[in-house]
């Protein structure tokens, strides 16, 4: 994989994910994201993070048309995240490692965020008050802003409440990016229909 050569995220195995999660522990499970799962997680030195890894799809449309999935949205994940033009905006989420290990379908990204949940799983318990959710709304009609102001412009495709985690301080963060195009990607993300 190539990155800007400001920011290039660590390399992490699969046990490290496995670690980071305690086992992909039923406690640190925040929810279920296209193809794949996310968990808090903690470092060995007490930093928390938030880990996503894609699970390898073997039934249905996406194995028979895109065998490579995971690989693909690693990399443009990866690309994306370490390019100038967005690394430093607030609602984007940072970057800080990823898993490849292309045999065995293993695919993962390690995050700089103490999440803590979802918006959509916020907005379902009714965690969030009204002005809360004005301050969502407002953060993500900025970093949308910024991306499709890019020249060339970034556009998100689909934007869902699965897709973006609030912080401890109910900051909003988009953390999937599974249909952008545009950018530094070009028309590399596969659009599924």
């Amino acid at each position: 994989m190539e990155f800007s050569a400001d920011c290039k995220p660590k390399k992490y195995c699969w046990r490290d994910l496995e670690l980071l999660t305690n086992f992909f522990s039923e406690e640190n499970f925040i929810g279920k994201i296209n193809f794949g799962k996310v968990y808090k997680g903690k470092t060995q030195q007490g930093q928390e993070v938030t880990v996503k890894i894609w699970l390898h799809p073997d039934i249905g449309r996406i194995a028979k048309h895109y065998p490579n999935y995971g690989l693909t949205r690693l990399e443009s994940e990866c690309i994306f995240l370490t390019h100038p033009d967005v690394v430093n905006h607030p609602n984007l989420v940072i970057s800080i490692g990823y898993c490849c290990e292309v045999e065995d379908h293993h695919f993962g990204v390690v995050y700089d965020l103490r999440s803590k949940d979802t918006l959509i799983n916020l907005t379902d318990k009714d965690d969030l008050t009204w002005k809360q959710r004005m301050q969502v709304a407002s953060a993500i009609a900025r970093v949308l802003e910024h991306l499709h102001c890019q020249n060339p412009p970034y556009l998100l495709h689909f934007v869902h409440p699965a897709l973006i985690m609030l912080d401890q301080d109910f900051n909003p963060v988009l953390f999937d990016f599974f249909m952008l195009t545009g950018g530094a990607l070009g028309e590399k993300q596969h659009l599924l229909n």
